[in-house]
């Protein structure tokens, strides 16, 4: 497939708290193995992935900030109930050329798909102004569900994806059930 990025959105690791040793290693040379293949590996932390003495276990395993590439914005989880939506929109420019933005990812519950949505996860994505900030948006990717259910954001004339690609990993009984994928975008369309 000829892939450029594999883009982490949170949660790489299940307990911030109890991380194991090998399991850093094991994801670290995972990264390794990635980069000498050509692939950069690139994400934002989630709520599992909270800082340890300022920094989340993410990016200590090797995974560069999505920042890195000038088309993708994202920002690490923190507690979005203690922010406005255009507090939100400021950390996601950080002194970008939002013309070049194409996808933003964050690490959050969308009350558009999720009714179930926790306050201090939820993003309400119409209150973000995603084209008026970012012109060329493409798609909204966020992390936090192990399911992956799918809308569309619509601005004057715009439309953007908006999704989770859910887990890979079953951590309880009832998620056996849901669709596991990996989103894969060619530079034209979006694949599950």
């Amino acid at each position: 497939l000829k892939v450029a990025y594999l883009v982490i959105v949170g949660d790489l690791f299940e307990d911030n708290a109890n991380v194991k040793p090998n399991m850093i290693g094991f994801v670290s040379s995972v990264v390794e193995r990635l980069k000498l293949n050509g692939v950069r590996p690139v994400g934002i932390a989630g709520d599992h992935d909270k800082p340890v003495q300022k920094e989340a276990w993410v990016h200590i395993s090797g995974i560069a900030p999505v920042t890195i590439e000038p088309a993708f914005a994202g920002i690490d989880y923190f507690d979005y109930s203690k922010a406005t939506h255009d507090e939100i929109i400021s950390l996601l420019k950080d002194n970008r050329d939002c013309d070049e933005v194409q996808w933003v990812f964050l690490h959050c519950q969308f009350p558009q798909v999720f009714e179930k949505a926790e306050p201090k996860k939820t993003i309400d994505f119409n209150k973000l102004k995603l084209f008026e900030n970012f012109p060329n948006l493409q798609g909204l990717i966020a992390g936090d569900l192990h399911f992956a259910p799918e809308s569309k954001a619509y601005g004057v004339g715009h439309e953007a994806y908006v999704g989770y690609p859910g887990s890979l990993g079953i951590l309880d009984k009832s998620e056996y059930k849901h669709d596991k994928h990996v989103l894969y975008c060619d530079g034209r369309s979006l694949m599950h």
